[in-house]
């Protein structure tokens, strides 16, 4: 598949875990993730940050096909295909916090 297909899958995820850690906050659950700000100003950040992905990701790819370096290409694809197993495994421990009542997603 794509890096592309990747790219969008990867921003469903972002906006996904963006709902599931305010939803989760919001009843009480706490944040795992200490880096990223409080809850009303870190849902632009987690918007904005899969997009950001994309457009490195694009003119990268872009870069790569201008030079014929295949194997630039290949390590983006793993390098997206990462990304995309990480906020899947993010999403679903959110899950997990909020139907158990775990204290900290």
């Amino acid at each position: 598949m794509p890096p592309l297909f990747f790219c969008l899958i990867l921003i469903v995820l972002n906006i996904l875990d963006a709902i599931t850690t305010i939803y989760g906050l919001s009843i009480g659950l706490g944040e795992l993730n200490h880096i990223f700000p409080p809850v009303g100003k870190q849902l632009p950040i987690k918007i904005a940050l899969p997009f950001l992905y994309l457009a490195f990701f694009f003119i990268t790819s872009k870069l790569c096909k201008l030079q014929d370096l295949t194997i630039g290409l290949k390590i983006l694809k793993i390098n997206v295909s990462c990304l995309v197993a990480l906020y899947s495994a993010i999403l679903i421990n959110n899950l997990i916090c909020i139907f158990r009542g775990l204290s900290l997603c």
